[in-house]
């Protein structure tokens, strides 16, 4: 059943360039490399101004996963295996030209609905369980998708460029996305949704 999130902060990143981001191919449950400029965009993530108390997540595909262990090299991420990106079936593997309208079921792949439910299920007990700390999520464009989905955001734009994070605020019950930039300040922006 598809629900609304746990209202708390909280971050997403999309992993490093791969060779299918690079290339234009549906890459979904397939396993892919990142590029020299994903390898550099991943370690750009060491950039930022982390607070000190966060708990880092990751999609179990090794581009995700990769791109956590090079930007956060003081934390382990704890593997979510719903974190994965969408399973694009027949589709994985062949350009992106022939990716079909997201709200249909590419053939012998995972239903959007499905998808939906799956990532709001994962984010939901990362939520729950991150006590006090900020939880950082690595994983897929598609994930940044569901979320943009679940808090009311348009979800059909370009794909959210690779390695950038993102914070997610309630406010008021709606929510605010913040694109992060290394100069952002994370803490006083937590502090500041607190506060309003």
């Amino acid at each position: 059943m598809i629900g609304p999130l746990p209202e708390r902060s909280f971050c997403l990143i999309r992993h490093g360039e791969t060779t299918a981001n690079r290339d234009g191919i549906i890459a979904g449950h397939l396993e892919v490399s990142l590029t020299e400029q994903g390898i550099a965009e991943a370690k750009f993530l060491q950039h930022f101004q982390w607070p000190e108390q966060l708990t880092l997540y990751a999609s179990p595909l090794q581009r995700a996963m990769k791109t956590a262990q090079l930007g956060f090299s003081g934390h382990e991420p704890v593997l979510e295996k719903n974190l994965r990106e969408r399973d694009w079936g027949n589709l994985d593997g062949k350009e992106l030209a022939h990716l079909c309208p997201r709200h249909m079921t590419p053939p012998d792949g995972e239903p959007w609905t499905g998808f939906i439910a799956r990532t709001q299920s994962a984010i939901t007990r990362i939520l729950l369980s991150s006590d006090n700390k900020l939880p950082v999520i690595v994983a897929h464009s598609g994930t940044i998708r569901v979320v943009r989905f679940l808090i009311g955001l348009d979800y059909n734009s370009s794909s959210p460029a690779n390695g950038q994070p993102f914070l997610y605020t309630p406010q008021e019950r709606h929510w605010h996305q913040h694109e992060l930039t290394p100069t952002t300040d994370i803490t006083v922006l937590l502090v500041k949704n607190i506060k309003d």
